[in-house]
């Protein structure tokens, strides 16, 4: 039997795009329940090991920006 490599867990992920937040769930899950390093999850998840390291970094599952709360607008003069 030939050795298979697993099937890609983020097949839908496109480069440069912000990774769901299922998967760095299940990053965080497999890296302290399982003791899976780093550079292991990055060869499963086929992304940057900085990428991983990241993930694990940051304490929230969703990117939080208190002082973003939209898509930037110019104002006009009744706003002004």
């Amino acid at each position: 039997m030939d050795p298979s490599t697993p099937p890609n867990p983020m097949p839908e992920h496109e480069l440069g795009y912000e990774i769901l937040t299922k998967h760095k769930e299940a990053i965080r899950q497999l890296r302290f329940l399982a003791n899976w390093g780093p550079s292991q999850l990055a060869k499963v998840y086929k992304i940057g090991r900085s990428t991983v390291n990241r993930i694990l970094k940051y304490d929230a599952p969703e990117r939080t920006r208190p002082t973003q709360t939209g898509i930037p607008r110019i104002l006009n003069q009744q706003a002004v």
